[in-house]
């Protein structure tokens, strides 16, 4: 990891310009596909000194390789009973009104190893799955909230996968990889639909893999990792920058670090309620497995650029080097005074568990005490509730719950067909409950469960 700042990271520009957004579907530009035309990108009216740099293939090309088939209909079941109030006090407005089916789907292969299922602002969900032998084929399964069957999005290594790099209040983003020896890396991102289809390029990056993540006041959040080709080595710079609903910059790039090729890195980026970026990162040395070590960075960035560096809380394993190996950040909760706090589930030797909290801007915070009394972790929602599960202690059988600002339980759900002690809960702000197991082909999920 590496610790100034390359002298061409401020501020910088993706490329020139593109068609007029008219956005009123959570940042989609209106761009057509098929034209064939090139697609570059708004840069917001930052000029770098560098000048613009713009992608040089065009949509048709990019997506080469890319297939559109019919998806499968989810398994759906009512829920028997119905939520119920418990009547306590600054719940108005908060409790659902309705209980959402139990969708559940397996997917054809042994093991799923391509990451958690993603669910958009309105209950969508993507879940990616790839084949082992050649082509070696990665999938995208969509599933639209209202239980119907999308679309299987598939990519193969040889021609840029297609994957899922942010999510809009209906729908995703998803970006294609390309590469020419005259151009260099380029990743193109795509709106998709709910149901998983094509709705235009809207963005590309010269040499960076992108990322959103919405910003609760409005907007997202982008990251790349700028690509340097030096003489001597290759070097990843992680950046971030703010945007509006219609993807236009509100700032620059902001330069936040740096490594090279010994390590592999997995940025986890969050936004909390102040617009401030809370940027984890793990650096996994390749091929160190079984003592790949717990060597981490974090630090909060604002949109004015400042970088507050700090040390996380690392909770981790023991390995067999005499150190130990990063388990993972934990689950992250919004607070509404800013920050987040984030929960470890106890498991075998794991340290540390339980609670702890960053203050916005901070590298440390105060846990609110409602919370400290959950041994499971919650989810701020949009209606400013939050939601939250319990677990039956043999069967595991979850009872979701409704809870104030203040962590009053408004209302109570006992979930149909909800046990199973392996799979997590994975909780989206719309109110989606997914049950799902890392590593597992099979989901069950309640779109905008926690919604009102």
């Amino acid at each position: 990891m590496t610790g100034d700042a390359p002298a061409d990271s401020q501020p910088q520009s993706d490329a020139g310009t593109i068609a007029d957004a008219g956005i009123d579907d959570g940042g989609l530009a209106a761009t057509d596909a098929g034209t064939g035309d090139p697609v570059t990108v708004n840069d917001g009216g930052i000029v770098s000194d560098a000048g613009t740099v713009a992608c040089s293939g065009t949509a048709p090309q990019v997506d080469a390789g890319v297939t559109y088939s019919p998806g499968p209909v989810p398994a759906a079941d009512q829920q028997s009973v119905s939520w119920m109030p418990t009547g306590a006090l600054g719940c108005d407005g908060l409790v659902p009104t309705r209980v959402p089916p139990r969708l559940s789907w397996t997917a054809p292969v042994q093991r799923c190893f391509d990451g958690d299922p993603t669910v958009s602002g309105s209950g969508d969900l993507a879940f990616a799955y790839d084949e082992i032998g050649p082509p070696y084929p990665l999938h995208l399964v969509f599933f639209p909230s209202n239980g119907t069957a999308g679309l299987v999005v598939s990519s193969a290594q040889t021609t840029g996968f297609k994957q899922i790099v942010g999510v809009r209040p209906r729908g995703f983003f998803t970006a294609t990889g390309s590469y020419s020896p005259d151009q260099g890396a380029e990743s193109w991102v795509s709106g998709t639909g709910p149901d998983g289809s094509d709705q235009g390029v809207v963005a590309c990056f010269a040499g960076a893999i992108p990322g959103r993540v919405p910003d609760p006041r409005g907007g997202y959040v982008e990251s790349r990792i700028r690509v340097d080709y030096g003489s001597s080595r290759i070097v990843w710079n992680l950046e971030l920058r703010w945007v509006d609903g219609d993807l236009i910059a509100r700032t620059p790039w902001w330069w936040l670090t740096s490594w090279d090729y010994d390590y592999n890195v997995y940025p986890q980026i969050h936004v909390d309620v102040n617009g401030n970026a809370l940027v984890l990162l793990y650096f996994n040395p390749p091929m160190s497995m079984p003592c790949n070590g717990d060597m981490t960075w974090a630090a909060w960035v604002s949109a004015t650029g400042s970088v507050s560096e700090f040390t996380p809380v690392k909770p981790s394993l023991p390995n067999d080097c005499g150190g130990r190996n990063l388990f993972g950040f934990g689950s992250a909760v919004t607070l509404d005074e800013g920050g987040f706090a984030f929960f470890v589930e106890p498991f075998r030797n794991l340290s540390p568990t339980g609670w702890y909290a960053y203050a916005s801007g901070s590298g440390t915070g105060a846990v609110p005490a409602w919370l400290q009394s959950r041994d499971a972790p919650v989810q701020r929602l949009a209606s400013g509730a939050y939601l939250g599960t319990r677990r039956d202690p043999a069967t595991c059988a979850r009872t979701a719950e409704i809870l104030g600002p203040a962590g009053q339980v408004c209302a109570t759900l006992p979930l149909d067909g909800s046990d199973g002690c392996d799979d997590a809960d994975r909780m989206s702000p719309d109110g989606t409950l997914a049950l799902y197991h890392a590593g597992s082909c099979s989901l069950r999920w309640r779109p905008k469960l926690g919604s009102p």
